[in-house]
């Protein structure tokens, strides 16, 4: 599996799928080396703004390392925004499937995070593709022509449910739990509403210094596992924003 290792990460929850019907994984980090490189400087920002691709050689590199010598049955690529095609057809070599689950669009990119050419360019290596959305099944099929199936939303069965008692921390208020992203910010801060909390990363800090009320909902840290349930459960009300 080529993917994430951070605490919010989906990859988790297929991990532990696999783990408990048998299936022995091996696990190499792909976004947080990148995400790690980056965070090193401001200097380090800038050239990933410019070009991103000079942090994913060293990735690229170590990845194919990472492989020699091995082989698997499959090798599961998480989005791949990390990986350079040339890279996958080397992958290939090293496993009898080559798949790919995107939890964003492969072809249209709404914001940074959701794609690059790298995932574009990369969609013909892969033998197998799944995504949450029945129209990009069959525009995979249709343009790539590759193979592609659907797999819906699920949540994870093994964190514990959550309390239904209002607490402290949640109750009274309304809240919103999700990844920052400037339309999202937007939204948000046209509600004015005085109840609400923001749980997510901390550029809802760092990026609205021109909402101060965006500012003062944001409680300081993401939430996951049985906290967002509680959070759910013990709040007033949860807003669900939709990207296009």
């Amino acid at each position: 599996m080529l993917g994430a290792i951070n605490p919010g990460a989906i990859e988790h929850l297929f991990i532990n799928g696999f783990i408990k019907h048998g299936v022995e994984v091996d696990h190499f980090d792909i976004y947080d080396r990148y995400i790690a490189s980056i965070r090193r400087s401001i200097g380090h920002k800038v050239i990933n703004k410019i070009s991103p691709s000079i942090f994913y050689q060293s990735i690229n590199r170590d990845l194919l390392q990472f492989v020699t010598g091995k082989t698997y049955d499959v090798i599961l690529v998480f989005k791949g925004m990390e990986i350079f095609p040339e890279t996958l057809g080397k992958l290939k070599n090293h496993t009898i499937l080559l798949a790919n689950f995107n939890g964003d669009h492969p072809f249209i990119y709404f914001f940074p995070g959701s794609g690059n050419k790298n995932v574009l360019n990369g969609l013909p290596f892969f033998d197998a593709h799944f995504s949450y959305s029945k129209s990009i099944v069959k525009r995979l099929v249709a343009e790539i022509k590759t193979n592609a199936f659907w797999i819906p939303f699920g949540y994870d069965s093994n964190v514990s449910a959550p309390s239904s008692i209002p607490g402290v921390t949640y109750g009274g208020n309304v809240v919103f739990i999700g990844a920052y992203d400037h339309e999202r910010a937007a939204y948000i801060d046209k509600m004015k509403n005085p109840l609400l909390h923001i749980y997510g990363d901390e550029k809802w800090k760092s990026r609205n210094f021109r909402r101060p009320f965006v500012q003062q909902a944001y409680q300081g840290r993401s939430l996951y596992g049985s906290d967002y349930k509680d959070a759910i459960s013990n709040s007033m009300g949860v807003i669900n924003l939709l990207r296009e």
